[in-house]
Formats: C-alpha cells, structure tokens, sequence
C-alpha cells in the first residue's frame, strides 16, 4: 500500500501551509477549532436568518408608505427586541457571506474540490450567489437610502438584459412611481430565494452520507452569543427614507453585500456584467481547472462479499450500495461500488472483515500480508523498542519524524481504513507497538476516517478486535494536522519510552 499512496504532505502548497499554520493557531486558542466547523457554522448562520427574518416579518408592512415606517418601529421604539433582532438578522448574513468564503479558499486550498466532490463545489458556487441576492432583496425591503441606491444601481445592470422593456432605473428616478404590487414581488422574491436556497443546500450535501449541517453546541452557543452581543454594541442603523426625487450623497456601505456597485463608477454595466459571468464561471469550473490528486478506487471482491452493509454504513460519501445477489450464494445482497462516487479514502476497506474490498487490485489480504512480512522483519532487529506506523496520506510526514527510532511506516489513503485486526498482526508477530497517526479531530480530509477509526479500536463499532487480550498500551493513535511535526516527534519518542519501560513484546506462536 505504501508505494501506491502518493502521499500529500510532499506537495504542499505556500497557501497550503499557512492555511494549515492558521488553523494551528486557532487550536492553541480553541478547543473547538471554528475552521473545521465552517459549513455546518453557515448553515447555522442560514438559519439565524430565517427565524429573525420571520420576527421581523410580523411587524412589516408591505407597502411604499409602510415599509419604511415599519423597519423604523423596529429600530428606534421596539430597539430591546426588534432592533436586537434587525441587527442579528443584519450582522449574522454579514458573517454568512464571511463564512462561506473561507469554506470556499479551505476548499480549494486543501484539495477538497474535485473528483467527487465537484457536485458540491458547483452548488457551493450558487449558493454563495443565492445569498447575496437575496440578501440585495433584502436591502431594497427597508426602503430607506441606502436601498433606493442599491435598488438604482441594481435597475440599472438588470436592464441591460434584453427581456426587459422600458429602462427599470426609471421606476427609482424622480419620474418613476411605486405601489404595494412593487413590494409584495420584493417581498416574495425574497422569500422564494430563501426557499431556493435550502433546496441549493440539499443538492450541496446530496452525496455526502450523514453530513454534518449543524455545529458542535458550543461552537453554535458561541457564534450566537457573539453575533448577540456585537447587535447590542453596535445596533444597524438606519438611514432616512427613500426619495425618488432626490439622489442619495452618501450612505453607509455594506460591503459583504455591496460590493459590486462600488465598481460602476469606474466601469460600465457592459463591463462589470463580463467581470461576473468569466469569475463565476471561472470559479464553477475550478474542479476541471485545477484537478486534484486522483486516489485508489474500491471494488467489491464479490466471492467474499456477505452482504453485511457495514461498509455502505461507513462509506463517508454514498459510494457503495447493496443489489440483490446475482451469483447464487446463500446472502440476499451483495455491495457495488460506483466509482465516480468512490473518493479512494479505503474506510470500506476498514469496514469490511470478510476481504471483500479491493483498492485498484490491492485486497486486504495482500495489504495484511504486508503488514505480517514487515512485522516480522522488525520484530528479527535487536534493537529497539520496535514501531509500525500506520501513517494518513493527509497527515503529519511519519518517514521524515522518525529518524533514530527502530520504526517503519505504512501509508494509507486515511486512517479510517485501519482495522484493529492489522493493529493485531503486527504485535502477535513480535512487533512492540503500533502507531496510527490520522487527520486532527474534526478535519478528516474524508470527513469520518478520524470518528470510525476511534469506534473501532474502543470496540464500539465493527469490526473490533478479534481477540479480548488486552493490548491497549501497545497501540498509540495520534489525530494531529500536517504541521504539528515536533508534538508527533514527541508523542512517538514518549510511547516508545513507555513500550522500552514495559518490557519488549513477543511473537505469538
């Protein structure tokens, strides 16, 4: 397996590294890293939005003379509640379109975007449209200065599409009139996004099995607790009232949502109408542009497959199915792969107690061969204590770690295709511990391999161990990012003190 593995830490990238560098600064300072809980901090952010955006509904009335006059009641008179919630609804789709852009760059700049995942980073590219015009929709609902010039600027890139009639800036000029029709669409269209929007998510995570769309409690009590306070501090303003006779001087810009009209006044409609089409579809097309590392592809050995489901329970993205039996054995399914879905990750491999899975012809009985033959050939050295290391193709670099330690190393595409039974065949063939170095918690490159990998060896998931001789000093799993070189360094050269403490391992016969 190890010299079929290209391993990543060899190619890291400068934005690679300092994104990796930021997130280990971030665990120094958090328990719960919020770079690892981005997607499920932006849905949480979509629904923060949805339920104060229905509070402030309640209070709103749908017409030019209302509109206004409403959004002020809840600013200045109900300011305890339904400013506090204005601000929240505010703030917290400022922070959304925050969020989802360093979803996007860890995306791309960790090499989670292609292969089997473009499905979901074209419906990331949507869903980060589908916010800002609905957050747009959302501005014109206030009906105060600021939203007659972005209701202006807005007429004025719409028109240049050529399904339109008379010029739509005319309706927000001093020659042009509204009426409540004008802000029931406003208000339906910023309701049918919103709508729109949930359906966008769905598709985002409609080949991820179990994904995660809420965060940790706590991370989510901390992101409220902030938006909270920073609406208390500092609660939206509001600017006078829209005035179709006059043009705003000056308003107060909101550049999370706002920053495509700063340009039109250095660039034309036409100009800017090309910006946005070549960058959207520039960035769509980032899977195919920038292709990532091709990995393994599984296949069922199907003379060996029982039909158990355990591996299309733990297939991370939906990958595997199961089918009636087609070869006439005595089990009513048997497991398929299909390997476009198939991210190579190999936790089938580590679901699977039958060798019934195969990686590109490698099955795992030829994997535990070459666990075996390693084993033994490190368990014949006299020095020691004696180490295998079953080494995360996304994690720390275990061969450049291990200098001076009587250790060899096998890479696998992610620690969640480890079983507790190769952990087993190294130490009855002599060999003094076993390391498994995985991804950090919560930032498995394949989402789960960290949380089964853990199951597994606690016994709590299959396959377990098949022996109840009880060998847990022996076995060391490590869950560190690709930058912590010196905590892996130390926490090998203190397992393997304790292992020279408790006596040298022997073969079992």
């Amino acid at each position: 397996m190890e010299d079929r593995v290209e391993t990543e830490h060899k190619h890291l990238g400068v934005f690679h590294l300092m994104w990796l560098h930021l997130e280990g600064l971030l665990n120094r300072i958090y328990r719960n890293n919020p770079l690892y809980h981005l997607h499920s901090i932006g849905v949480f952010l979509i629904w923060v939005a949805l339920f104060t955006g229905i509070y402030l509904f309640i209070f709103y009335k749908i017409n030019p003379e209302g509109a206004y006059e409403s959004v002020r009641y809840l600013t200045e008179e109900q300011w305890w509640l339904g400013g506090i919630m204005r601000s929240l609804h505010r703030y917290g789709s400022d922070l959304l379109v925050t969020v989802m852009l360093l979803h996007l760059a860890k995306t791309f700049i960790t090499s989670r975007h292609g292969g089997w995942r473009r499905l979901a980073w074209i419906s990331g590219v949507f869903i980060l449209w589908m916010v800002w015009i609905c957050g747009i929709f959302g501005y014109w609902l206030v009906w105060d200065r600021k939203a007659q010039l972005v209701a202006l600027f807005s007429a004025e890139m719409l028109e240049r599409i050529p399904i339109f009639g008379q010029p739509l800036s005319i309706n927000f000029s001093g020659a042009g009139s509204l009426d409540a029709i004008f802000f029931y669409i406003l208000f339906i269209m910023h309701f049918a996004l919103t709508v729109f929007l949930f359906i966008l998510l769905w598709v985002h995570v409609s080949r991820i099995a179990s994904a995660r769309i809420n965060p940790p409690f706590r991370v989510g009590l901390a992101t409220l607790g902030l938006l909270l306070l920073y609406s208390i501090l500092f609660p939206a303003g509001l600017e006078p009232p829209a005035d179709l006779k006059s043009l705003p001087a000056t308003v107060d810009v909101d550049w999370f949502f706002m920053f495509l009209y700063a340009p039109l006044k250095h660039l034309s409609v036409p100009t800017m109408w090309f910006i946005i089409i070549v960058a959207t579809v520039g960035i769509a097309l980032v899977p195919w542009l920038f292709p990532t590392r091709k990995g393994l592809t599984a296949s069922v050995i199907l003379k060996n497959c029982t039909g158990c489901e355990q591996c299309v329970f733990d297939c991370p993205y939906e990958a595997i199915y199961m089918q009636r039996r087609s070869d006439g054995k005595p089990f009513n399914l048997e497991a398929l792969v299909s390997p476009e879905r198939c991210a190579g990750c190999g936790i089938c491999v580590g679901a699977c107690e039958f060798d019934a899975i195969s990686m590109d012809g490698l099955t795992e009985r030829e994997f535990k061969e070459q666990i075996l033959a390693i084993s033994r050939e490190l368990a014949g050295t006299k020095e020691g204590p004696t180490l295998l290391v079953f080494a995360c193709s996304w994690g720390v670099d275990a061969s450049a770690n291990l200098d001076g330690l009587t250790a060899r190393v096998l890479t696998v595409p992610c620690g969640g295709m480890v079983q507790p039974s190769m952990a087993e065949i190294a130490l009855d063939a002599g060999v003094d511990g076993v390391v498994i170095a995985a991804c950090a918690p919560n930032d498995c490159h394949y989402r789960t391999g960290d949380e089964l990998l853990k199951l597994r060896f606690s016994g709590l998931r299959h396959p377990s161990f098949k022996t109840s001789v009880g060998r847990d000093h022996r076995i060391k799993m490590l869950f560190l990012p690709q930058t912590a070189r010196r905590e892996f360094r130390q926490q090998i050269e203190d397992f393997a003190e304790e292992l020279r403490d408790g006596g040298k391992n022997t073969p079992c016969v």
